[in-house]
């Protein structure tokens, strides 16, 4: 009995969440189910991981770029639309038909119906990617090799624990989450709030649409020049 109580002593000191006031045994008990939790809670985030591509600033480091960003990110902000036109090259290709300058950047930003603005606001969370060109692009996605084979039906899933679902209620069981990674579309791109697709691991089911981002939505590529980098390209499509 002596020696059963001197073990628990022992194992209890060796333990920091070892309390003052409780039986040596209830603090041993105490301190091994918070092991435990704090193993499951680790073991949960990284079976999820950040998710292979979760978005990376590569672009922080730099302190020209970062300048950059830093007044990209308070023109959008206060949707300053001459302090975006300063830090844009009045040749801004705007899409691919032509659609160029700052006239009609200035009228994109200002639509009714789809201002401009919110896209650029859906950029800021999505990292940045520089090369050794001196070329600067938002999402940071946008510039890497995805390898995927349909750039119009990938949907990147935006975070790390995005639920499919069975059916189109969000209601309905989850049969899958997925973490940063891309989903094919299983069907036609849509308004509707919620949008079938296809997972990596070949399940079916749905996603909310708002956590769902088209390969092809809007990037923006700055390119380095004597002023600093300016936006030369800012397109959604292909």
């Amino acid at each position: 009995m002596k020696r059963s109580i001197a073990i628990s002593l022992a194992l209890c000191l060796s333990l920091t969440a070892c309390e003052r006031g409780k039986a040596p045994s209830e603090k041993l008990r105490d301190s091994v189910e918070q092991t435990i939790v704090d193993v499951a809670e680790t073991a949960f985030k990284e079976d999820l991981q950040a998710g292979p591509w979760a978005p990376r600033n590569e672009c922080k480091d730099n302190a020209d770029a970062k300048a950059f960003l830093d007044n990209l990110r308070m023109a959008v902000t206060k949707r300053d639309t001459g302090a975006l036109l300063a830090l844009t090259s009045p040749d801004v290709q705007l899409d691919f038909g032509g659609g160029a300058g700052h006239g009609l950047l200035q009228q994109n930003l200002s639509a009714e119906e789809h201002p401009l603005w919110e896209d650029l606001d859906r950029l800021a969370g999505l990292g940045c990617a520089l090369d050794d060109d001196g070329n600067l692009t938002l999402p940071w996605i946008f510039a890497q090799d995805t390898k995927v084979s349909d750039a119009f039906t990938a949907m990147l899933a935006l975070g790390e624990k995005v639920p499919v679902y069975e059916t189109a209620d969000p209601a309905s069981p989850v049969i899958e989450y997925v973490a940063w990674d891309f989903v094919n579309l299983a069907g036609e791109y849509s308004q509707d709030p919620m949008l079938k697709v296809r997972t990596r691991a070949g399940r079916e089911g749905f996603v909310a649409r708002d956590k769902l981002r088209s390969l092809v939505d809007y990037r923006l590529i700055a390119r380095k020049s004597n002023d600093g980098w300016k936006i030369g390209l800012l397109v959604a499509g292909d």
